[in-house]
């Protein structure tokens, strides 16, 4: 985990560089770095739903948050950090994105309440913006709340 928190902890100096505040970033700093640095984009929406998604996962961990809807070195490393780890869970071959085989295979283990390739596909259909057949980690973030809440 150190040589992953170790990047974390590069990204928030290099996001923090953008903020007025020295100790916290807020999602709208998160937002513009991940655009900036062309992870996101206006033009295809993804950097609107990056922005959703930030929020709602911040509001979600807020009472367990130093200021709500900020996140301090700390806070922004561990939140990254578990939500790699979350996303790693489906990437089985490690590539840097998810098929639809390896969920799949990831949501075999689990008791699914419905039949698991149909909501394989509706997670997929909801998921892989660009219909690749992939899903990336910006696609996976941009809709992990509604991930969470998909029963």
């Amino acid at each position: 985990m150190n040589e992953v928190a170790d990047e974390f902890k590069k990204l928030f100096q290099m996001i923090n560089d953008l903020s007025m505040d020295p100790v916290y970033v807020t999602p709208q700093h998160i937002t513009d770095h991940f655009e900036k640095v062309g992870m996101i984009q206006t033009t295809d929406g993804s950097v609107r739903e990056f922005h959703h998604s930030l929020d709602k996962m911040l509001t979600l961990m807020g009472g367990k948050l130093s200021k709500p809807g900020s996140l301090n070195e700390a806070e922004f490393v561990r939140f990254w950090f578990n939500c790699h780890r979350f996303y790693n869970k489906f990437d089985l071959k490690n590539t840097g994105n998810i098929t639809k085989d390896e969920f799949y295979e990831s949501m075999v283990g689990s008791a699914p309440d419905k039949d698991t390739q149909e909501k394989v596909d509706e997670i997929f259909n909801i998921v892989d913006r660009n219909d690749d057949g992939k899903i990336d980690f910006i696609e996976f973030f941009c809709r992990l709340p509604q991930i969470l809440n998909m029963k």
